[in-house]
């Protein structure tokens, strides 16, 4: 029975119809600015106007139909694999070996700065004087 449901849910598609035409409402906004055009201004003509003169908004339609885009036949859906993993790399212990030359450089800096912060500690000291 739930097969059944969803093998016509599959198969049928609805599509939405459109709503039976409405009449738009009167457009005030654009009746008073064209009676203002034709210098009519008193209250009885522009209701005069706007009865010889009727202009009525414009609905607001939703999307129309369009065309259906499909990606690609080569799109694939889904996270992209991660690229491989360099085993030769790790199996010869490259990484480690990086990181302790990398390790060892730092340590030189620091003891070269440690070096020189002493020398400099050693000449600056004051001298006594006679």
């Amino acid at each position: 029975m739930k097969l059944e449901k969803v093998n016509k849910a599959l198969s049928e598609w609805n599509y939405p119809s459109q709503s039976c035409s409405k009449i738009p409402p009167r457009d005030f906004l654009v009746m008073n600015k064209m009676a203002i055009k034709d210098k009519i201004i008193n209250p009885k003509g522009q209701s005069e106007y706007r009865k010889s003169h009727e202009v009525r908004q414009l609905l607001k339609e939703g999307k129309k139909y369009s065309q259906i885009k499909l990606p690609e036949n080569q799109f694939r859906y889904g996270v992209p694999n991660k690229p491989s993993t360099p085993i030769n790399r790790i199996i010869q212990q490259e990484y480690a070996n990086e990181s302790e030359k990398q390790y060892l450089q730092e340590y030189e800096q620091k003891m070269l700065k440690i070096q020189q912060e002493k020398r400099e500690k050693h000449w600056s000291l004051p001298q006594k004087a006679n």
